[in-house]
This record gives C-alpha cells, sequence and structure tokens, in this order.
C-alpha cells in the first residue's frame, strides 16, 4: 500500500474510530507525504491514537503534546516519539542469519552509537521535557522499528526517577512510559503483547490507579 493509500486507510479509521483534530492530522500527513521519514513519524501517531482508541479510550490528535486521552473521565497527555530502524539492525540479522550454533549479541547500541538504548529514550525525554503539560499526568509513547530498545523500558524509567530525585523538573512532570514494538504493527492494529507500561515515581502528578490500570490493560 503506497503512501496516499495508507494516509486514506488511516484517517478513515481514525475517523469511525471516534477521534478529534483528524482534519488538522490528515493535512500534516498530507504535506508530508514526499517526506518518507516524516511521513512514517506522523503516520505512527496515528496508529498510536487506534491503539487507544481500541481499548475504549478518547483521543484528540495534537500538537505539543501529540495526543490528549481521556479514560472514564480522566485526562492524560501522551507525547509520542518514533525510533526509526537502525543500522546497526540489519548488521545484526545479517549475523545472526550467519550464525550456526553459536550465540549472538544483538542490540548493542552502546557500542555502535555511543549511548545505550535506555540512554537513547531518556534523552528524547529530557528533550520533550517543554512538551509535557504542567498540572496534568504526562507519558512518553516511544514506538521502536528498531529491535535495539526490547525491554529497556524499567531501565529508562529508573533512570527518570533517579534524575527527578536529583532536582529535574522537567523530567518529573512525565509521570509514565509506554514503549511499543512498532515492528508488529499491521493493517488490524498490534499484538498486546508487544507494548510495555512503566510508571515513573517521582511525577509531579502521579498517574491515578485507574489510569495505570488501563494502561497496563494495553499490554495484557
Amino acid at each position: 500500500m503506497n503512501e496516499s493509500h495508507q494516509c486514506a486507510d488511516l484517517i478513515a479509521r481514525l475517523r469511525a474510530a471516534g477521534a478529534t483534530g483528524v482534519g488538522e492530522y490528515a493535512l500534516k500527513l498530507k504535506a508530508n507525504e514526499k517526506n518518507e521519514e516524516t511521513f512514517q513519524d506522523l503516520f505512527f501517531e496515528g496508529k498510536a491514537a487506534l491503539m487507544f482508541l481500541d481499548h475504549r479510550w478518547q483521543v484528540e490528535l495534537r500538537d505539543r503534546p501529540d495526543l490528549k486521552l481521556q479514560f472514564a473521565g480522566e485526562l492524560l497527555y501522551a507525547e509520542v516519539k518514533h525510533f526509526r530502524r537502525k543500522e546497526l539492525d540489519l548488521k545484526d540479522e545479517e549475523a545472526m542469519r550467519a550464525a550456526t550454533n553459536e550465540l549472538v549479541r544483538y542490540g548493542d547500541l552502546g557500542t555502535a552509537e555511543g549511548f545505550e538504548a535506555w540512554e537513547q529514550v531518556v534523552m528524547v525525554a529530557k528533550k520533550k521535557a517543554g512538551q509535557y503539560v504542567e498540572g496534568a499526568p504526562n507519558i512518553l509513547l516511544v514506538e521502536s522499528s528498531t529491535v535495539s530498545l526490547e525491554l529497556m523500558a524499567t531501565s529508562a524509567v529508573h533512570a527518570i526517577d533517579d534524575a527527578c530525585e536529583s532536582g529535574d523538573l522537567g523530567l518529573c512532570r512525565l509521570s509514565g512510559f509506554v514503549l511499543v514494538d512498532a515492528s508488529g504493527w499491521t493493517s488490524f492494529g498490534i499484538a498486546q503483547r508487544d507494548v510495555e507500561f512503566c510508571k515513573t515515581s517521582h511525577a509531579a502528578v502521579p498517574l491515578s490507579e485507574n489510569l495505570c490500570r488501563a494502561l497496563d490493560e494495553i499490554r495484557s
């Protein structure tokens, strides 16, 4: 399916599911059809919106932060970041195809790029701190097209908690973190096991038990 058809299908599904802000989002997608990387980043924002809509959330697509969410009357904001497929993924795949009986290490971003996966996520969380809404709970939703980010949500949240204890007020606006294996996206949605949620421990506005439960159900 080409970009134009992808756009039309995604927009139709968002509207059918009851999302708001779809008109402005559609214009952004259309304007970036020829910029493949930006188009894919925006496209994944829509996919994230569908994920929440499929789990009975109300969703508004917007800017700064990307999604305004409500569940059972409670408000939550989400900033979305797409981690694109990395050169390391191709090298790891080639190494695994060439291996016979030996174990193959993969996803070693620390060696390949100088920063571990969890460190890269924390850097993104800090960069986006100005987009979190004060006085409300915020989550960072990372959609990963690279397998290098597998199973690092807990490590990233521990680092964010440490930064908050050290006085990083920007990161204290972050109430939780959701990691989505974007390589699992299909036209029918995403396998639930590909979503990992962790709440932070020192948020200025902590997630309620109800919101934590609703976020946790997305991966259960």
